[in-house]
């Protein structure tokens, strides 16, 4: 996450680094580093990205300092189930205590040409019944905390997006997304 850099290369805390970017017109922030916020898992997927511990201080941080933002999940790699829900419900939590979280995006895993699935350690990215089964689970635990719930068709494909788009909204989600702006 750009936090983590920017506030080391700073010198700065990470509330006095926020502080200093809200001041400068920062409003809200991609919660995209999230990927899956198991450190076992994140040692495969992303060994070299800030913690799960880390990223949850930098988001609690900003939102304590107004600043809003995205929560998202990536998908279809080397996670389980287990690990949608236990990310899913620390998200639930956040949100009750902080009230930052504008929308959650499941992201799925895009595999192609990438070393963990050319070396057999990820799977080849979701499947359509995966991409279902995040966005009911989604509506299901964070229902009455993130409400707006979206399908990401940058991760799912145009294609997919088309078919997987109705699916979801059907089974619960709000639009299919386009930005990572709030509206």
């Amino acid at each position: 996450m750009e936090v983590a850099y920017g506030m080391e290369f700073a010198g700065m805390s990470i509330a006095d680094y926020l502080t200093m970017l809200k001041e400068n017109g920062l409003g809200t922030l991609p919660g995209t580093a999230a990927e899956i916020l198991d450190d076992s898992v994140r040692a495969v997927i992303s060994r070299y990205r800030l913690n799960a511990a880390l990223w949850e201080e930098i988001i609690r941080t900003a939102h304590r300092c107004g600043i809003r933002s995205t929560s998202t999940l990536m998908y279809g790699h080397v996670e389980t189930s287990l690990h949608w829900v236990e990310q899913l419900l620390l998200f639930r939590r956040i949100q009750n205590q902080t009230g930052g979280f504008t929308e959650f995006v499941p992201l799925g895993f895009v595999h192609h040409n990438t070393l963990l699935v050319h070396q057999g350690i990820a799977r080849p990215g979701p499947s359509l019944d995966e991409h279902l089964k995040i966005h009911a689970l989604a509506r299901v635990i964070l229902a009455g905390s993130i409400n707006n719930i979206q399908v990401s068709w940058v991760k799912t494909g145009c294609g997919s997006a088309s078919m997987t788009g109705p699916v979801a909204v059907i089974s619960g989600t709000g639009p299919v997304g386009f930005g990572l702006a709030p509206r």
